[in-house]
């Protein structure tokens, strides 16, 4: 941040030379102002930390979507050196643009709202309690003592998503060390203090969002508690399954799979495509009768994960079948057969299946380690 303060007054102090070289030759030219300056000093490090803030973004919310397959009380500490209201927005402090006068045009391209409310959505649907914390708090302190000191401006841009976070997920939101510590014992207390309330409604599987709002005959009583509900559908719940078994999260299978790589089949420049042949129980899947066969489906969905955290997209397959009635008694005993091809590279690190009986409901997750060499 300084090094801004420092380029500003830099490019400040050599167009003031300059003019004043050319007025001594009775030339006289227009300069920059002094927030032209700055926000042209400021403009050039905002697009790292735009790309930065996208990673950090997309991060936090696969982590969610990854703890949305366990069951249970789920509580996640989020201590992030930037996750502003606008993003570099520390970079205009500095160069000697105030919050107030940053300009419209440079504010809507710095806007981060959007971006961290996509985490309050994400971590209502998977029913996570996210504890925001700005582990630095009043970070910043000039070198030069002639330079403004902006940390409690970065403060309060810090702070205004993260308490929007703690407020709509149910937390407390904090910063500095030493606030962080006296959160600490909250947070623990938090996991094993708390009242469990619950409504009855008529479901959806939508995947649709209900409001939340609770209240207290006390007004004196303060109440944290998530604003929202996500009714998942049965899809999407597969697909936190899937993804969370892909991060290791411990899950119970209802339907025990055998998933098996083989030898890949062809091989680009940077990627492998290798066959995956999965065994399904059918003794497992629930069959309806359907004359004289018994019918039913199941769903098949992978999912990559890498070395360094990156993920690949769900893919997801359904295959309905028939057994004839003469046959459903072997048929039982025995197992389908499930072949897809699944495009891996050096930097894959396991593979996560998952299969859903598409009219019990069951499922059945597994991970195969993925090996290129």
């Amino acid at each position: 941040i300084s090094m801004v303060a420092t380029e500003a007054a830099e490019v400040r102090a050599f167009d003031a030379e300059g003019a004043a070289m050319l007025a001594a030759k009775g030339i006289f030219t227009s300069r920059p102002s002094n927030d032209d300056t700055a926000i042209h000093a400021a403009r050039i490090h905002t697009v790292e930390a735009r790309l930065e803030m996208n990673r950090r973004v997309a991060v936090v919310n696969t982590l969610l979507n990854g703890m949305a397959g366990i069951e249970g009380k789920k509580t996640l500490l989020l201590a992030a050196h930037r996750l502003g209201e606008y993003v570099g927005a520390e970079y205009y402090y500095a160069a000697g643009i105030s919050e107030s006068t940053i300009p419209p045009q440079e504010r809507s391209e710095l806007d981060n709202r959007g971006a961290v409310r996509s985490i309050i959505a994400n971590a209502n649907a998977a029913g996570v309690t996210v504890y925001p914390v700005f582990p630095t708090g009043l970070d910043y302190s000039p070198a030069d003592p002639s330079t403004p000191d902006i940390s409690r401006s970065v403060l309060m841009n810090e702070m205004t998503m993260r308490q929007e976070i703690a407020d709509k997920t149910g937390s407390v939101a904090s910063y500095g060390t030493m606030n962080t510590a006296k959160l600490m014992p909250h947070v623990a207390e938090d996991m094993t203090d708390y009242y469990s309330l619950a409504y009855h409604a008529t479901p959806r599987h939508t995947d649709s969002a209900r409001q939340i709002v609770v209240k207290t005959k006390d007004r004196k009583l303060t109440v944290r508690s998530r604003r929202e509900f996500v009714e998942k559908s049965e899809d999407t719940r597969m697909r936190d399954r899937v993804l969370s078994v892909l991060y290791d999260a411990p899950m119970e299978s209802e339907i025990k799979l055998v998933a098996e790589l083989g030898k890949p089949a062809k091989a680009g420049r940077k990627t492998q495509t290798l066959p995956l042949k999965i065994k399904i129980p059918i003794g497992a899947l629930t069959l309806l009768p359907q004359g004289d066969k018994h019918s039913g489906a199941f769903t098949v969905y992978a999912i990559t994960g890498g070395k360094l955290g990156e993920i690949s997209e769900v893919s997801r397959r359904t295959q309905a079948f028939d057994i004839p009635a003469a046959d459903l008694q072997r048929a039982m005993a025995s197992h389908f057969t499930y072949n897809l091809d699944v495009i891996v590279n050096d930097k894959t690190k396991q593979l996560a299946v998952g299969v859903l009986d598409e009219v019990s409901k069951s499922y059945g997750v597994i991970t195969v380690p993925v090996s290129t060499q």
